[in-house]
């Protein structure tokens, strides 16, 4: 007999190296679901973004979300007959992380709003 996830959605997020990709792969093998990995599009954005970070972190990041829409979307609108759940090794609301720029000068204010620690954030 099959286990059974309690949720139909699991996502295993974290740090780049972390273990993500493993550990969702053997969720999805031990209780049979889907399993969607992130893909790693060649992106136009990216060493313009190295050379110039601050004017490039939106358009690089906008191309990220735009091409993990498409996949979740590609991937999540045909279901599977025998795999109703499914575990992914990241989730689209990330983005609002990596949105916010590492410099100190940048957007104090959306750093505070976005923060784990303020209680009037937006949920996510």
């Amino acid at each position: 007999m099959t286990r059974k996830l309690k949720y139909d959605y699991i996502v295993v997020e974290g740090n780049i190296g972390s273990g993500k990709t493993s550990l969702a792969t053997k969720l999805s093998e031990d209780f049979n679901t889907r399993l969607v990995l992130e893909r790693f599009a060649e992106n136009p954005f990216l060493p313009l973004f190295y050379e110039q970070p601050i004017r490039y972190a939106f358009p690089l990041e906008l191309s990220f979300l735009a091409d993990r829409y498409q996949q979740l979307n590609d991937e999540l609108s045909s279901r599977e007959l025998f795999k109703q759940q499914t575990v992914s090794d990241y989730i689209l609301s990330k983005s609002l992380i990596f949105a916010l720029p590492p410099w100190p000068a940048a957007s104090t204010s959306c750093r505070h709003r976005c923060s784990p620690s303020n209680p009037h954030r937006p949920a996510a």
